[in-house]
């Protein structure tokens, strides 16, 4: 299996009720895979700060065009398996109230038409009531964190690997990422 190491950005819009638009998906390499639900997002190019990488992504996974995303709310380093390959990610997540919209992708990328199944608003009292497999799996709590608290005042370590950022292994924002 593959090991990449990568950077990656991803934009929280939190609408009324509350609720979240999040990204439905699959492993493509893996027959009857069960769907996921991740916060729109993906990897940094090389030279792309984790802001301009969260706005496109964004733009691309549901068709949303924002300026400013203010500050980074999150942090987090997480590891999975993808289509083959394994991943340690570390993800910068900008974190916005916004209306409800209906979301369409603008710009799939090839492997993202691969898995991408569909995007949907999700009221948070749902993703604490039902099993869905949701990333990060903390998110309703996170949520209901920033609406209760507002914006952090910096970025807030919401992996369960380090409560610290350890500047020897933290990948430092103004460098190239390494593309999978």
């Amino acid at each position: 299996m593959h090991r990449s190491t990568r950077q990656a950005a991803r934009v929280l819009l939190v609408g009324p009720g509350p609720s979240v638009l999040l990204v439905g998906g699959r492993d493509p390499t893996v027959t009857g895979a069960q769907e996921f639900w991740i916060v729109p997002g993906g990897g940094t190019a090389p030279g792309e700060s984790p802001e301009a990488a969260a706005r496109r992504e964004l733009w691309e996974e549901t068709g949303l065009a924002l300026g400013s995303l203010g500050e980074v709310a999150w942090e987090r380093r997480v590891e999975f398996d993808f289509a083959g390959e394994h991943y340690n990610q570390y993800e910068y997540f900008f974190v916005l109230r916004h209306d409800l919209f209906a979301p369409v992708p603008a710009q799939l990328t090839v492997d993202e038409v691969t898995w991408v199944t569909r995007t949907r608003w999700w009221p948070v009292s749902e993703l604490e009531s039902t099993g869905v497999d949701v990333h990060p799996p903390e998110l309703a709590k996170l949520v209901r964190q920033w609406m209760t608290y507002g914006a952090p005042p910096r970025p807030v370590r919401i992996d369960a690997m380090s409560t610290e950022p350890d500047p020897a292994t933290e990948p430092d924002p103004a460098a190239p990422a390494t593309e999978p």
